[in-house]
C-alpha cells in the first residue's frame, strides 16, 4: 500500500473522529442494563428535553459539573438520546399477538425483562455523516416502567423483541418481498413481519440450534399467522447458503447471525463473500453498524502503514485482528493520492464492493 505523505493531517484527522466515536459507544454501552439512578425519579420528572438528557446523563455517570466534556457532551451524547413512545411500541403486531410465556429448554430460557423509567437502551442503528464519518448513536428512554420479551441463558440476553430490534428491522421488513431466505431464527420477529405482507409469499428460516427451533415451534410459532408462508430449516446457515445461492429458490437473503456488530463483523465479511457469487440481494441487520467496522479496520491498516513501513499482517491476538488481516489482503496493492482516494476507500459503496471480491 502506498499513501500520499500530504495525506497524513487528513488520515490523522479521521483517527480522531473514529476514537471519538468509539469513546461515545462505550459511554453508552458501559451503562446499558447496569444503571442505578443516583437520583430520585420525580427530580428527573422536572426537566424537559435537553435539559432533562443532560440530567440524566450526568446521573448515569454520575459526574460532577466541572468534569463535564461540554463539546464532546454537546456533540456525541445529548444528541444521541431520544424518548420512546411506549404507546407506540407496545401496539406493534408481534407484540400484541404473540403471548410469550415463560419457558426453558436446554440452556435457553423464554421470558420477560423490563426498562425501568429513564433506563438508557439501544434504540436503533447508529446515524453516519457520510462526509466525515462521524457516528452518533440513537439511544432510547421510557418514562414508565416497560417490559419486553427475550429468549436468553441464564447469564446473557440472546433476543429480545426490545425497541432496537423493532427499528433496525423495519427498512429490511420494507423491503422484502416475493421468496426470502432468513439466516438466523432468533424469536422470529422478522418473518412474523414479512408474514404479514402480501408481496411476500415464501419464507425460509435456516437456524442450526435444534433447542431454539423447539423453543420458537412451542411457545412462538402458534400465535403467527400467515403460517403456511414459513418453514424452518436445521442446518448451518453458511451451508444452506452456499448449496441454494445459484439456483433460483430464493428472490432476496436477510441475514441475522450475531448480537452486535462487533460480534458480527466476520460473519458480515464472510457473507459479503457469498452475497458476491450471486445476483440475489442481500439484507444485513444492523448493516450500518456492520460498514462502521469495517471502515474502522481499514483506517486502523492506513494509521498503521503511516506509523510504520513493514507493518504485520500474518500474525492475530484476537477476531479484530483476523478482518483487519484479511482486508490488509483486500487493499495491500492500493495507492492513494488524495482526500477523494481515501474518501473513495471509505465509502459504504466502496466497502461493498471490496468485500464481495
Amino acid at each position: 500500500m502506498k499513501i500520499n505523505e500530504s495525506l497524513k493531517d487528513y488520515i490523522y484527522q479521521l483517527d480522531d473522529i473514529m476514537q471519538a466515536n468509539i469513546l461515545a459507544a462505550e459511554f453508552f454501552e458501559e451503562h446499558f442494563y447496569n444503571w442505578e439512578p443516583t437520583t430520585d425519579v420525580s427530580y428527573l420528572e422536572s426537566f424537559v428535553g435537553e435539559e432533562l438528557i443532560r440530567e440524566l446523563l450526568i446521573d448515569l455517570d454520575n459526574l460532577d459539573e466541572e468534569e463535564i466534556d461540554e463539546e464532546f457532551m454537546n456533540t456525541y451524547l445529548i444528541p444521541a438520546v431520544s424518548k420512546v413512545d411506549e404507546k407506540e411500541y407496545l401496539d406493534n403486531p408481534y407484540l400484541k399477538n404473540v403471548k410469550i410465556k415463560q419457558s426453558k429448554k436446554g440452556k435457553y430460557v423464554l421470558g420477560y425483562f423490563s426498562y425501568r423509567p429513564y433506563e438508557l437502551f439501544p434504540l436503533d442503528d447508529i446515524s453516519i455523516d457520510q462526509k466525515t464519518y462521524r457516528e452518533l448513536s440513537n439511544i432510547g428512554y421510557f418514562t414508565n416502567e416497560v417490559s419486553y420479551p427475550y429468549l436468553g441463558t441464564s447469564d446473557s440476553v440472546w433476543m429480545s423483541i426490545n425497541p432496537n430490534e423493532i427499528k433496525t428491522m423495519q427498512k429490511h421488513i420494507d423491503q422484502a418481498s416475493g421468496r426470502v431466505l432468513v439466516l438466523g431464527l432468533g424469536m422470529g420477529y422478522y418473518p412474523y413481519m414479512i408474514a404479514l405482507k402480501d408481496d411476500v409469499k415464501e419464507i425460509t428460516i435456516v437456524e442450526k440450534d435444534e433447542n431454539i427451533i423447539s423453543i420458537f415451534n412451542e411457545n412462538i410459532f402458534p400465535f403467527f399467522v400467515n403460517k403456511e408462508k414459513i418453514k424452518i430449516v436445521k442446518d448451518d446457515a453458511y451451508k444452506y447458503l452456499d448449496k441454494h445461492k445459484s439456483n433460483g429458490e430464493f428472490d432476496m437473503v436477510f441475514a441475522d447471525l450475531w448480537h452486535d456488530a462487533i460480534d458480527g463483523v466476520s460473519s458480515f465479511l464472510r457473507l459479503k463473500e457469498l452475497e458476491g457469487k450471486t445476483t440475489i440481494p442481500f439484507m444485513y441487520w444492523i448493516d450500518r453498524s456492520l460498514y462502521s467496522m469495517v471502515r474502522r479496520c481499514l483506517l486502523t491498516i492506513l494509521v498503521e502503514h503511516l506509523e510504520n513501513n513493514n507493518p504485520r499482517y500474518d500474525i492475530a491476538r484476537d477476531e479484530m485482528d483476523k478482518v483487519i488481516n484479511k482486508l490488509y489482503l483486500k487493499v495491500k496493492n492500493l495507492t492513494l493520492n488524495n482526500m477523494e482516494d481515501v474518501h473513495q476507500l471509505l465509502s459504504d459503496e466502496s466497502i461493498d464492493e471490496l468485500l464481495k471480491e
